[in-house]
């Protein structure tokens, strides 16, 4: 029996158990002891649900180098309601270990976001790791990527949002809630020392952030902070005001993220 378009849709959508989910280390901190760690669906188990939902013969995927340095993937699904085969395509750059190897790999995983698989991951909240001599995340922190995953899952099958509880903003504080003035008298603010942005694996974004508190009479070394999402805005020499940083606490260690910024300042042009 042929599926309808939302049927497909809702299938391919479906979150993947935690043994179909790998990791990889985004940033690199506290001396290269700790990082962040972001998830990614095995191209493995793309393929699986792809001929699970639609069917080995319905589907297909093309490759096209792009610029170079980069890949670009294609995945067509036929769907009998029209009689069409659709393609949606995304691409990678390639990557530092056998590059074009890895650039086709991730461009395929992307592309399977275009069709809602694995999408749910961009939800995923921010997991700090401890990673080993060679900056790999080390063996014991996999029960608590795991564990951060199932509970992921739980909220988007019980129709919560992923943020539920913990709300961290992507935007500046004119389109967020300000929960800080509610919380301490004084209002906090900061100038970016350092930002960078950091793009996942699965598409997502996040920033590393070094700020420096204009509080202070003398000048101390810089608070880094981690944000997810991306703001151009965030930029060296950039002042926040209206700031609210949240600590949070994972495998014995505590690390920063900034949840409400107002931008007072315009930072230097990137170049």
């Amino acid at each position: 029996m042929n599926m309808t378009s939302d049927e497909i849709r809702t299938k391919l959508a479906e979150p993947f158990h935690s043994s179909e989910i790998e990791w990889r280390v985004s940033t690199v901190f506290q001396g290269d002891k700790q990082g962040i760690a972001v998830p990614y669906v095995t191209n493995r188990a793309i393929q699986q649900r792809l001929d699970e939902v639609v069917g080995i013969n319905l589907w297909y995927n093309e490759f096209r180098p792009w610029k170079n340095d980069a890949q670009l993937c294609g995945i067509a699904i036929y769907f009998a309601e029209q009689d069409i085969w659709i393609v949606k395509w995304d691409g990678s750059d390639n990557s530092k270990v056998e590059p074009v190897k890895g650039g086709i790999s991730d461009a395929m995983k992307r592309a399977a976001v275009q069709w809602g698989v694995g999408r749910y991951l961009y939800q995923m909240d921010t997991v700090f790791v401890d990673l080993d001599d060679k900056k790999r995340i080390k063996k014991e922190s996999y029960a608590t990527l795991n564990q951060a995953h199932d509970v992921l899952v739980k909220k988007v099958q019980s129709g919560q949002s992923a943020e539920s509880g913990r709300p961290v903003p992507s935007g500046p504080a004119d389109r967020q809630p300000m929960q800080q003035a509610q919380q301490k008298p004084q209002e906090l603010r900061f100038r970016v020392a350092a930002a960078q942005t950091i793009q996942n694996p699965n598409g997502s974004q996040h920033m590393a952030i070094q700020l420096l508190d204009l509080s202070k009479a003398q000048a101390e070394p810089s608070v880094p902070v981690f944000f997810r999402g991306a703001d151009p805005k965030i930029r060296q020499g950039a002042v926040l005001g209206r700031v609210a940083i949240e600590p949070q606490a994972q495998n014995g260690q505590t690390y920063y993220v900034l949840t409400n910024y107002l931008v007072e300042q315009q930072g230097n042009q990137a170049a």
